[in-house]
């Protein structure tokens, strides 16, 4: 049995919370399910005592809790932790966790960044941003080197963090769970885009589609149903959503997003900017629906089923494939959606991301 040890500064339950505890809940359950492995998962935290720790205990043979002192403050005291010696490679599972590298004995150190926030904030205008452009290059470039790999689910953030990493940065894409998705129901909207619209780049997507597309659309099709599903609904999207009742629902936060995918008959996903591989889409596939979006909606995907998946570069493509796809039948769009499905199950799935990637990442 090979021991393997999880080094993080959050708890990645309940799996489905976020892209965290989506990500690294799978890979754990995943080398589990596969593998002959003994999982020590080391959180650097306040033990709270709450649920998600104790069902999260349930998933691993050892979870171990350390007080989480100052990330910034701990590499200059490094004594105020216990330290671990471990033979088998560390994931250290977010950012944040890497600063506490130095209580593991350990030649083979990785650090899971997922993305880089310093690409992320460079694509950012505001002066908030800039400033925590050059916080995140400054913490890039001293965490990186201690690593022997970091992994990125972008291939763009591979590229772009290259000079801090010293070439040392692989990409390997995230899965998805397909137990998640919900079958076949009654389709109430024609389009549908999801996202915690807080997120700039998702706040940007959907007003830039209202606003450039929306209503070219709507000419050609007077009945036609939009839906935007997810927590913090810009002011823009409400007003759009109030002036066109017949037209744009807008759900604001809701239990379950693949209840409205299993609704609609497309989704789209007119992103403009943003970085790392985008779970949203990985959602839709798994959904059966065919998908419109732009090409930075596919960053860190290796590759992607051109049957059923429309990528365009320019606003007017976009308004071009979305109008294509509208005038498919109800057939054909099913057809699509289950192709999408099937390449998702073969092709990201978490049990094949797990063995094509981190078996090799773990040596077992």
């Amino acid at each position: 049995m090979t021991k393997l040890t999880f080094v993080s500064t959050r708890i990645p339950f309940p799996p489905d919370k976020d892209g965290f505890t989506e990500n690294i809940f799978h890979i754990i359950q995943s080398l589990k399910d596969q593998y002959s492995v003994h999982i020590r998962y080391i959180f650097f935290g306040k033990q709270m005592g709450n649920w998600e720790e104790n069902e999260f205990e349930k998933h691993v043979d050892e979870l171990i809790f350390e007080i989480g002192y100052s990330k910034y403050l701990f590499p200059i005291f490094p004594f105020l932790i216990n330290k671990y010696e471990n033979s088998t490679p560390v994931l250290f599972c977010d950012f944040n966790s890497g600063y506490y590298q130095n209580v593991i004995g350990s030649d083979n150190k990785i650090l899971y960044a997922a993305d880089s926030q310093a690409f992320y904030r460079s694509k950012r205008k505001d002066v908030f941003s800039k400033l925590l452009f050059f916080k995140f290059i400054i913490e890039e470039s001293f965490l990186y080197r201690k690593f022997k790999n970091i992994i990125f689910v972008s291939d763009l953030d591979v590229e772009y963090t290259k000079g801090r990493t010293n070439g040392r940065g692989i990409q390997i894409p995230i899965g998805y769970n397909l137990s998640r998705s919900f079958g076949s129901t009654t389709k109430k909207f024609d389009l549908v885009f999801s996202g915690n619209f807080n997120f700039f780049p998702n706040k940007e997507a959907a007003e830039f589609f209202l606003i450039e597309i929306f209503e070219d659309i709507k000419k050609l099709f007077p009945y036609i149903k939009v839906c935007f599903v997810g927590r913090n609904p810009s002011s823009l999207m409400k007003k759009y959503a109030n002036n066109f009742k017949l037209n744009i629902v807008v759900t604001g936060e809701v239990d379950k997003v693949e209840i409205y995918l299993a609704q609609s008959k497309i989704y789209f996903s007119p992103l403009l900017s943003g970085s790392g591989m985008k779970n949203k889409i990985l959602q839709a596939m798994a959904s059966s629906l065919p998908i419109v979006c732009t090409i930075e909606s596919l960053s860190g995907f290796l590759d992607y089923n051109r049957y059923s998946v429309i990528v365009s570069n320019t606003q007017l493509s976009l308004k071009s494939s979305l109008i294509e796809m509208l005038n498919k039948s109800d057939l054909e769009l099913e057809k699509m959606g289950q192709s999408n499905r099937e390449y998702i199950n073969n092709n990201y799935s978490w049990s094949s991301i797990v063995k094509i990637h981190y078996s090799n990442i773990f040596n077992i």
